[in-house]
């Protein structure tokens, strides 16, 4: 089993050397109007990390007994005003989740049901921080919005669904595509970049600053960008302002607005040089062609099997791009998330496979 790290950070909480019982106390805030908040604090074993396995083993309430727990669990529920209390604790390190019950059924629905975790200096990963019993501890539950249904249309572009899967098929300039891009699918390519780009492949908001936008920033960066490729990047940004989203652009992690870095980044995070071991980066794919194939045409395929964050919006944001450009190039299909504008899946009408 893979075990990827939960962005929790272990309590040092008040029990005594004479193993006297201590406590956690703290406010959940986020939660949508009539949620049910849960908190559970999980008693992490020999200093180790908590994985994301570790918490869905708690939250699946069908046959998920003690034997088969790894950590230990104490849980409670918040009050209306979100405030939490968690008695009776022994053991000195612990790791705070919380999570938000929206359609009251007493599980977890992912994605789009809000979670958080406590976790110190915009920190994405854990890392150790001693609290005191009686210190408060403040947790805020966030989670994606839903991809749009139906279909939606603007020059140049429509969303829709093509074999159930949601399609976004984009024609003309960069210009045009990109503005149809980020117009159609704002919220969701933010949404992509803070629950995934951001906490799951870097290992905290300081470290993305400090170093991972000025890299993508600095002339010697990846790649020497065309200019059509940086018009469409900035047209998705543009995009994104005139879809009049309730917050815009704003990343509430960073506290600035999406910039034209954090697109580019978002494009190529899994070549970033010095990217933390964090994110299992990991793909299965096949290609079968000529005798191979019962039909001797190209059949291939992928699993993004690395890119698995705990909301799972790496599964609900899925989506195939139908993208026509104007210069005569061949129209092409590829398999991604909102954001992308780079293929890393794709095949054009004449046969190209790009992977």
């Amino acid at each position: 089993m893979k075990r990827a790290l939960l962005c929790c950070c272990p309590l040092l909480v008040g029990a005594s050397a004479t193993g006297e019982m201590s406590s956690i106390m703290g406010t959940v805030s986020g939660a949508p109007m009539g949620a049910v908040l849960h908190i559970h604090a999980y008693q992490v074993p020999d200093h180790d990390a908590i994985t994301k396995e570790d918490v869905y083993f708690d939250l699946d309430r069908n046959g998920t007994t003690a034997t088969a727990q790894r950590v230990n669990v104490s849980r409670t529920i918040a009050t209306a005003d979100g405030s939490f209390y968690i008695p009776a604790l022994s053991s000195v390190h612990y790791t705070l989740f919380a999570w938000a019950d929206v359609d009251l059924d007493g599980r977890l629905d992912l994605p789009y049901e809000p979670v958080g975790w406590f976790a110190t200096g915009g920190a994405h990963w854990m890392t150790p921080v001693k609290v005191n019993g009686a210190d408060p501890i403040s947790i805020r539950v966030t989670g994606p919005a839903p991809m749009p249904s139906g279909t939606l249309s603007i020059a140049n572009a429509h969303l829709h669904s093509v074999a159930g899967l949601r399609t976004l098929s984009v024609a003309g300039s960069p210009r045009e595509r990109g503005h149809a891009h980020g117009f159609l699918l704002g919220q969701q390519i933010i949404d992509f970049f803070r629950f995934f780009t951001l906490q799951s492949t870097t290992n905290s908001t300081s470290f993305y600053t400090s170093q991972v936008v000025p890299f993508v920033n600095s002339s010697t960066g990846w790649y020497n960008y065309s200019a059509e490729y940086l018009e469409e990047i900035d047209a998705i940004l543009h995009g994104i302002r005139q879809s009049n989203l309730n917050n815009g652009l704003w990343l509430e992690e960073l506290g600035r607005n999406l910039e034209r870095a954090d697109l580019l980044y978002l494009n190529d995070y899994g070549n970033y040089p010095e990217a933390p071991q964090t994110l299992r980066r990991a793909c299965t794919q096949f290609a079968f062609w000529g005798d191979a194939s019962a039909t001797g045409r190209l059949i291939a395929g992928r699993n993004m099997d690395g890119e698995n964050d705990f909301r799972r919006v790496t599964v609900s944001h899925f989506i195939a791009f139908s993208v026509t450009p104007d210069n005569g190039a061949s129209p092409f299909v590829h398999f991604m998330w909102p954001g992308f504008v780079a293929v890393a899946s794709g095949v054009s009408t004449r046969g190209l496979w790009v992977m």
